[in-house]
């Protein structure tokens, strides 16, 4: 008689043996009978025994002589399959020794980056899904490997206008520096790329180009009448009309060329003189 267990089936020759079905037959002393043993589907032959006697070769038990009445006993088992994980520096998987699972098993791991750190990337041949701290692979089929890798985490802002300085109110953290964002931060206007840290700051024109909270005023040199940095036509134009009585704008001290306290003549034959060279 033919014992089975789990998922399989045993068929003899001589005829007679079909088991699952019919797992008994007799036989005449003295006969030698061939057993073959099928695995079902991802499943496999595990132990083989009884009072028979015989030896396994392949997939076929061959009994000793049957001289009376005996059993082969026979187990199938689902196939297992080794998940080999690794962790790179700064950060553990746990476990972190091979497993052995059974066949369309699923897999969990815990993995835990190093304070400061993150899961750079989950790789391997198993595949599977991050969720949080838990990678779980896909159903385990054969042998596979999960691979983890951790980087250090960084600050980075979004640099819309690109001009290599981030907006200090739009911050994320990521190993690398993502597209549109900038390492530095400190831009007071990022959809302008000529305004940053590192602009030249252009006197009184109210922009602060340079992000360091105003405008530069601009120097007032003798015959500057409108106080904008610059000696031109312009301020001729304005003394000429302090002086006709059409125009009184403020003094700027510094305008008066010849410290008389006030915009007249003087200043508009120098600015004249000086536009002119």
């Amino acid at each position: 008689m033919v014992e089975g267990s789990a998922v399989g089936t045993v068929t003899s020759e001589p005829a007679g043996i079909d088991c699952g079905v019919d797992c008994g037959e007799a036989y005449n002393a003295g006969s030698v009978v061939a057993l073959t043993l099928t695995p079902g589907p991802d499943h496999r032959i595990d132990t083989v025994g009884g009072t028979c006697g015989g030896t396994l070769d392949g997939n076929t038990y061959t009994t000793a002589v049957v001289t009376a009445d005996c059993t082969v006993e026979v187990s199938f088992a689902i196939d297992t399959h080794t998940v080999t994980p690794s962790a790179g520096p700064n950060g553990t998987i746990d476990p972190d020794t091979p497993q052995t699972v059974d066949h369309g098993s699923t897999v969990p791991f815990a993995i835990t980056p190093a304070p400061g750190y993150h899961v750079a990337a989950a790789g391997g041949t198993c595949g599977g899904t991050l969720d949080g701290n838990t990678y779980t692979t896909a159903v385990v089929t054969a042998g596979c490997a999960v691979d983890f890798s951790f980087c250090l985490l960084e600050t980075f802002f979004e640099d819309n206008d690109g001009d290599g300085f981030g907006n200090p109110a739009v911050a994320i953290q990521a190993c690398e520096i993502p597209p549109g964002h900038a390492a530095i931060n400190g831009d007071c206007n990022d959809n302008d790329e000529s305004i940053n840290p590192d602009a030249a700051e252009i006197c009184g024109d109210s922009v602060d180009q340079d992000c360091d909270g105003d405008d530069t005023a601009c120097p007032i040199s003798g015959g500057d009448i409108d106080g904008n940095g610059s000696v031109e036509l312009r301020d001729a134009i304005l003394a000429l009309q302090v002086v006709s009585g059409l125009a009184s704008p403020d003094v700027v001290p510094a305008a008066d060329v010849n410290d008389d306290g006030r915009i007249g003549l003087a200043e508009a034959i120098y600015i004249l003189r000086s536009v002119g060279e």
